[in-house]
C-alpha cells in the first residue's frame, strides 16, 4: 500500500515536472517570437528612414544642381569658399569620418527623427544610459 501511494506520488510529480517544463517552454518561445517582432518593426523604421534620407538627398543634390543656373541668372549672393558645417549628417554619412564631427559622439549629430529610428529612443534618452549599453547600441547602428 505504501508503495502504491509512493508510486502515486512518483506519477504526480513528474506530471507536475512535465507540466512546469512546458509552460518554460511556451513562455521562452513566447519572448522569442517577441523578440523578433521588435527586430522586425526596428528593422521597418531603419528602412523606412534610409528610404527618406535618400529621397532628401536626392532632392538636395537637385537644388544644388540648379544652383549654378540661378547663379548664372545674377544671384548677387556670393558663393562660399568654405561651407559651414551641416548641422545634421544622415547615418550613413557617419559611418565615415566628417571634418569638425566627434567621431566618439557621432550619434549626436543626427536629426531628432534619424536618432530615434536609429536607436529607439530619444537623444536624452540614450545620454541617460550607462557608457557600456550606449556603446552597445552605437555598435549595432553602426556607428562605433
Amino acid at each position: 500500500k505504501i508503495a502504491a501511494e509512493e508510486a502515486k506520488a512518483l506519477r504526480v510529480a513528474e506530471e507536475e515536472a512535465k507540466a512546469v517544463a512546458e509552460a518554460k517552454a511556451a513562455a521562452e518561445t513566447e519572448a522569442k517570437r517577441v523578440e523578433e517582432e521588435k527586430a522586425a518593426k526596428e528593422n521597418a523604421a531603419t528602412e523606412e528612414a534610409k528610404a527618406r534620407k535618400v529621397e532628401e538627398e536626392k532632392a538636395a543634390a537637385a537644388e544644388a544642381a540648379s544652383e549654378p543656373e540661378r547663379g548664372s541668372q545674377g544671384s548677387s549672393a556670393p558663393a562660399p569658399s568654405d561651407p559651414a558645417p551641416k548641422r545634421m549628417y544622415s547615418l550613413e554619412e557617419l559611418k565615415h569620418p566628417i571634418d569638425g564631427v566627434d567621431f566618439t559622439a557621432r550619434e549626436q549629430w543626427l536629426s531628432d527623427e534619424d536618432f530615434q529610428a536609429a536607436f529607439d529612443m530619444t537623444k536624452d534618452e540614450f545620454n541617460a544610459l550607462k557608457q557600456w549599453k550606449k556603446v552597445a547600441l552605437k555598435k549595432k547602428a553602426g556607428l562605433f
